[in-house]
């Protein structure tokens, strides 16, 4: 018997502001149904698409595979890539139904409940995030799911005149888990203990990627507002700025803080605060 259920992702622009930035697979029993998922919104995953007046549409992209009850779903191919609307083909699932993006991150499925990996060590994705790191998920007994992202996205656009940029590296103060496992209930993510503090985003190249080109991290939402964070972005060369930010509110799931910093490398004496560099606004998934 097939059944078909529908995946809902919007995406909504909203505008805030950050104070004090001074930058310094486990197998699961197939039982039950055999069940068709219909990805219908005009926004999807998982690939960003031009921010059209604050706007950035998803689209799917061939591999992409969803878990639903611990099994993964058939991939996308060829012909859904670049789509708003996709179709998923999962075997021996029945309602309830818990679905969660990407398929890969989830591990030791268990009645509702799973491991689920953010990546630390995540790859530069031109005018996009690595999809391996952005987590939704969804929970329903109906035949509509609506994904939530369990992760923000920190979007840094490195300027100026120095060599390209091999990394861009986020440590969260304080102890603060932002990658590795995590448990859930399909809601929202709980650091476990393989959880760790920093996420790398590493260029693909040895050639780095040019100034002026912009970096996502992907990252679990939280409040990282007492400690803050630590951003080191490193040139191929081997230069390094790193420096501090805080904020005056938590990460909100679903949202990209879209960040523009003039690189001046440590060793440049009189270098700016980041108070006086940095420019940012929020882009928001709902």
């Amino acid at each position: 018997m097939k059944r078909t259920l529908f995946a809902t992702l919007a995406i909504i622009a909203v505008f805030a502001s950050c104070s004090k930035e001074q930058l310094v697979k486990e197998s699961v029993p197939q039982t039950g149904e055999t069940a068709v998922f219909n990805v219908v919104t005009a926004q999807a995953k998982t690939t960003l698409g031009e921010n059209t007046d604050g706007v950035y549409p998803n689209y799917w992209a061939e591999g992409d595979k969803i878990s639903v009850n611990g099994v993964e779903s058939d991939a996308l191919t060829a012909q859904d890539a670049g789509q708003s609307a996709a179709q998923f083909t999962v075997q021996g699932v029945s309602a309830p139904y818990y679905v969660a993006y990407p398929a890969a991150a989830v591990s030791g499925y268990d009645s509702g409940s799973a491991v689920i990996t953010v990546p630390s060590a995540q790859t530069y994705v031109e005018d996009s995030y690595d999809p391996a790191a952005f987590v939704m998920l969804a929970r329903t007994s109906s035949d509509n799911v609506t994904f939530s992202p369990a992760t923000t996205v920190l979007k840094f656009t490195p300027t100026g005149s120095y060599s390209n940029i091999a990394s861009v590296s986020v440590t969260a103060l304080g102890g603060k888990k932002i990658a590795g496992t995590f448990t859930t209930d399909y809601s929202a993510l709980t650091a476990g203990e393989g959880a760790v503090s920093e996420v790398k985003v590493s260029a693909p190249a040895v050639e780095g990627v040019a100034l002026g080109k912009s970096w996502y991290v992907c990252v679990p939402a939280g409040d990282y507002s007492q400690d803050g964070i630590q951003v080191t972005i490193e040139t191929v060369n081997g230069s390094k700025m790193t420096k501090t930010a805080t904020f005056e509110s938590a990460f909100t799931s679903g949202r990209i803080y879209s960040f523009t910093v003039p690189f001046i490398p440590d060793y440049v004496k009189g270098a700016a605060d980041l108070n006086t560099m940095l420019s940012g606004k929020v882009i928001c998934f709902r």
